[in-house]
């Protein structure tokens, strides 16, 4: 006889179904059933929430995503720690879905506690470094406020250019007006 699984397991693995075959309302219900379940934070249930935020996102479902990506983001922090590179993406997923909601000021606060993340880093990824920045870009953009998404897109060409080298002075000045065209 096989042992009975967890009963979050449960409620967990029928959201997996659910997920693959569509049903994302049918997903949410068993994962919102499984997360209190659980007796400590599995790798499994945050990767389940991410994915099914993903889902919800693409079907411009926000609301939904963020919720997904908050709890996912809870797990991962009790998984990994508060300052891993899991939980700097889970941030800078979250901060996406936080810009469809209007949640400026939650998403810029996101977005660089993940810049810290990735800054503290042991070695700092420059790439890395350069996308979050570009994202705070884009984020003020939306924003309405062209200066400081300036200066991010700034700060994004010169960790870009750390990662891949010197490039000329023009294809960063390129670079700096990019923003303008988003």
């Amino acid at each position: 006889s096989q042992p009975t699984a967890e009963p979050w397991q449960a409620k967990h693995d029928r959201a997996g179904v659910l997920l693959t075959e569509g049903d994302y309302a049918g997903a949410l219900e068993n994962l919102k059933a499984a997360v209190p379940l659980a007796h400590s934070p599995t790798p499994e249930l945050a990767q389940t929430l991410s994915e099914l935020g993903e889902a919800f996102d693409d079907e411009n479902d926000f609301a939904n995503a963020a919720w997904c990506w908050k709890e996912a983001l809870h797990l991962r922090e009790k998984l990994h720690g508060p300052n891993s590179p899991e939980v700097a993406s889970e941030l800078l997923t979250l901060a996406h879905v936080e810009a469809h909601l209007d949640q400026f000021e939650s998403g810029l606060r996101h977005l660089e506690r993940a810049l810290q993340i990735r800054q503290a880093a042991n070695p700092p990824a420059p790439g890395g470094i350069a996308e979050v920045h570009l994202r705070i870009a884009y984020h003020y953009r939306d924003w309405q406020r062209p200066v400081e998404a300036r200066a991010h897109v700034r700060h994004a060409t010169r960790a870009q250019l750390a990662a891949t080298g010197p490039l000329s002075e023009e294809t960063a000045s390129f670079f700096d007006s990019l923003v303008f065209f988003f």
